[in-house]
This record gives structure tokens, C-alpha cells and sequence, in this order.
């Protein structure tokens, strides 16, 4: 029997154990080059990697208002694709992977010239992001995932020479003690190692330790090194002995955390659907002091003093840190996906707005572009540090279009977020949807001779794996 359209809907006030979550948008820049992966920051100067069209150099003299000055396609690299820069002086060094190493003299960032290639044959180089200066001599540290760290002379930028290299498990990402003496190693799975390179030609692979999850991205301050591990948040650990690090705090962020940075007692996490800032102490502690949700698909951070920058997949935006004695507007979900329903029947969901500033936050109008979906709200206000609760109702018909991608629009007085847009997935019109019956099909058996036909398989536990490629 079909449900009906008209629900009952109970609604209650939410208090928040925070009031404000003290991230202010400065801006959302739309860069040229879309799936950015990585932020190196060099002075006023941006280095923002992208999946598409290479490198954007972006100006972020004043943070409110970025602009690209100049761009880097890698010849040679797929889609001119580098996942990470490291800038030291007026040279860059972009990783690429099976790419290898492009360096950049960017001594005019709004003409980058390229100067010279590295790469071991064989070698995977994802990030350099670890620069040592000994005796007028300069060494990059690579990771170079299965085959370790790398140590590369790079004393004259044009000549990169490999020094010598240590093994690990899964090296991620590097990064050197204040001192210069230590390299610390994001391992994967292997969790965070410590690499003495005090003599760069004979490194020593001093101190480990099991992290709480995968090994992603380090970042130090002082004694401490806080390392992102993936679903698992984030990791803090005492470093104070190199030869024996404890782990000593973990802050379980809410989605997966890829990059972190350090601004004096805080790390900025990039968590894939937020932005997170966690307050540490030497107590030791992690603890929530900053979020954001963004929408985007933040992939890496960077944080100096009280501006955070952002790269989230199509944007790069810029948030600044500090109380909000303004209205601030926080939606629980972007994305919201209704599984397969039956024309004439209804699904329904919830979801949450909160208020995380000072003010009373005021929502003026809630729009929804499609008749298939309802959205019910309890009320226009929202106190400070308070959510409401709503309701999306979807109730499909064979119309046209049957409500895919449908922009949900909140407008509200949030001065630097007034408007926000949540997507609306109902049936889709291109392939199947979750609750949706699996068609019959029949393919040629991969490991034995003739076909394999689903419907023959009914009532037997089926384990099909989908492969793409791009």
C-alpha cells in the first residue's frame, strides 16, 4: 500500500556541546585546474597540484581573494598530473609518481621554467615534502612508497643526484625535524618512522612505531609529529626520544583524514567531506576546536597562523580561524541519496542544521527544484549552538527527470555562507540504485570455458567485482 505523502513530523532542538565551530569562509575560488591534490605554500604563492591540467600557482596575498598566476603541465605525466610540490628557495619540486621528480625554477612564480627531471626506474615518488640544508649542501627526502625514503642532492637544483635511500614498508609522505637531523615517515601501514639523517649518505632508520590506522601524511612541532591515518583521524606522537616514539593521543575525526598541518597549537585535517581543526596540548590531547562542511572533497590542508587553505577536488578555499560572533549555518549532509523507491510509494530521511556561531541564525527561504521531493523544517530560527531537525520526503513518479540531482537551496543571514545547496539523488535514470532489483545478464566465465548466466545463481551467495578504468 503506498505511503502516504502527509506525515506526522516531531522535531526537537539539538544543543550543541560547542558554541561555534570557529571556521569563517574567506572565499571559494573555482582554479582553473579541477581534482587538486595537494597545497605547498611559498610565501604569497600557492602550489595546488591538479588531476586535471597540471599545476595552478595562485597568489594568496590577500586570502579573500586568490587568483591564478600561472600554471604547469608536466610533459611526459599523464593528464601533466603531480601529486605533491615542495618549494625551497626559488625551486619547486613536483612529484609524479611513475613520473618521477619535476623540478621548477620559480624564482618568478608567474613564469615557472622547468630545469630538470629525477626519477629511479621503477621508483612510485609521492611526496617530497622534507628539504635538509647542511654546509651550504641541499637534500630532498622523497617517498617513494614501497622502496622507502630517498635522499637526493639537489645543492644545484638543475643536477639532482640520488644519495642514498631507506627501505619502509609503504612511505607516504616525509617530513624533517625542526633540528634537521630526523626525517619522519607517514609509512602506511607500517605506521610512523624515524630516519636519522644527520649524515645524509648513511641514513639510519632509528625508531617506529604501529599507528592507529594507515599512515597518510605527517606533520611536526617540537616534540610532537601528528600523523593522519585515514578513518582512524589522526595520531599524536611523542618524539622527544627518536629512537623510541609513543603514540600518545588519537582524535577519531568524522570522515577519512588524508593531510594534516600544524599552526602553533593547532593541526588542520583535511577529511574528505570537512574540514577539521583539533586543539593539542602536551597533556597529552587532541581535541575539536574548528569544522566545516565544506560539500567538496577536501583532499589536503594547509594552515598558517589563523588562515587554513583548502583544496577540495574543484576549489580551493580559505577559512579563517577565531570565534564567530555572526550566524553560521552547518548542514549535516551535502549529498543526500534516496535508494531505489517504487513509483507511488515515498521514502523518507532526516537531516540536521545547525547554528555554530553567536548570533541567532535565521533561515529566510528553503527551496527544492523538484516536485518528487518535500522538505520540512520546524522553524525559521536557530539559536546559537542549537540544531533543528527536517525532513525529506521522496515520493517518485514517472515524470521526466524523476528527481535526480536535485538542488536542495537553503538561504540564511550566514554573512559569509548565506546561501547553501544540498544535492538530491532519487532514481536513477543511467543504472541501477541501491534496493533495486539486479537484471539477468550473462557473461563469459573469466577462470573456465562457456558462460555464466545470474539467474542461474539463484539462492547462492554471489561476489561480483566492477573494475573502471579512466
Amino acid at each position: 500500500m503506498p505511503l502516504s505523502r502527509f506525515l506526522l513530523l516531531i522535531f526537537a532542538c539539538l544543543p550543541l556541546t560547542v558554541h561555534g565551530w570557529n571556521l569563517t569562509y574567506l572565499s571559494s575560488y573555482d582554479s582553473p585546474n579541477h581534482e587538486l591534490l595537494d597545497i605547498e605554500i611559498s610565501g604569497n604563492f600557492a602550489y595546488v597540484p591538479a588531476g586535471l591540467g597540471g599545476l595552478n600557482i595562485i597568489n594568496i596575498s590577500n586570502p579573500a581573494a586568490p587568483n591564478t598566476v600561472a600554471h604547469y603541465s608536466a610533459y611526459g605525466c599523464q593528464y601533466g598530473r603531480l601529486y605533491a610540490w615542495n618549494v625551497q628557495g626559488e625551486h619547486a619540486y613536483g612529484s609524479g609518481r611513475d613520473c618521477g621528480i619535476k623540478v621548477l625554477d620559480v624564482s618568478e612564480p608567474d613564469n615557472p621554467i622547468h630545469v630538470a627531471d629525477y626519477g629511479v626506474e621503477g621508483h612510485s615518488y609521492e611526496h617530497t615534502d622534507g628539504f635538509y640544508l647542511a654546509d651550504g649542501d641541499a637534500y630532498l627526502f622523497a617517498a617513494v612508497h614501497s622502496d622507502g625514503v630517498e635522499i637526493i642532492d639537489v645543492t644545484t637544483p638543475e643536477s639532482p643526484e640520488f644519495v642514498a635511500s631507506v627501505r619502509t614498508e609503504n612511505a607516504w609522505a616525509v617530513e624533517v625535524s625542526e633540528d634537521g637531523d630526523f626525517v619522519y615517515v607517514a609509512d602506511g601501514a607500517g605506521g610512523l618512522k624515524i630516519i636519522k639523517v644527520v649524515i645524509p649518505k648513511e641514513p639510519q632508520l632509528t625508531g617506529e612505531s604501529k599507528a592507529s590506522g594507515t599512515a597518510k601524511d605527517v606533520a611536526v612541532a617540537g616534540n610532537f609529529v601528528f600523523v593522519a591515518v585515514g578513518a582512524f583521524g589522526v595520531d599524536m606522537f611523542n618524539v622527544s626520544n627518536p629512537y623510541s616514539p609513543v603514540l600518545v593521543a588519537n582524535y577519531n575525526t568524522t570522515g577519512y583524514a588524508s593531510r594534516v598541518a600544524v599552526s602553533d597549537s593547532l593541526v588542520a585535517v583535511s577529511d574528505w567531506d570537512d574540514v577539521e581543526i583539533l586543539k593539542w596540548d602536551d597533556s597529552p590531547s587532541l581535541t575539536l576546536a574548528g569544522y566545516k562542511n565544506t560539500g567538496g572533497r577536501a583532499m589536503a590542508i594547509h594552515m598558517i597562523d589563523d588562515i587554513v587553505y583548502s583544496a577540495e577536488w574543484r576549489f580551493f578555499r580559505t577559512f579563517e580561524y577565531g570565534n564567530i560572533q555572526k550566524a553560521d549555518i552547518d548542514v549535516s549532509y551535502r549529498n543526500i541519496d534516496f535508494p531505489y523507491t517504487n513509483i507511488g510509494e515515498c521514502r523518507d530521511t532526516t537531516f540536521f542544521i545547525a547554528n555554530n556561531g553567536h548570533s541567532p541564525l535565521y533561515l529566510e527561504n528553503i527551496t527544492v527544484d523538484h516536485d518528487d521531493f518535500t522538505v520540512s523544517l520546524p522553524v525559521e530560527a536557530i539559536q546559537p549552538g542549537d540544531s533543528i531537525r527536517g525532513m525529506i520526503e521522496y515520493c517518485p513518479t514517472p515524470q521526466e527527470g524523476r528527481g535526480e540531482f536535485v538542488r536542495l537551496s537553503i538561504r540564511s543571514n550566514d554573512p559569509d555562507e548565506p546561501l547553501v545547496t544540498v544535492i538530491l539523488e532519487g532514481n536513477s535514470l543511467r543504472g541501477l540504485d541501491v534496493g533495486q532489483d539486479a537484471p539477468d545478464f550473462t557473461l563469459s566465465a573469466v577462470n573456465r570455458t562457456g558462460d555464466v548466466t545470474l539467474s542461474e545463481l539463484r539462492g547462492r551467495v554471489v561476489v561480483i567485482a566492477f573494475f573502471a578504468s579512466w
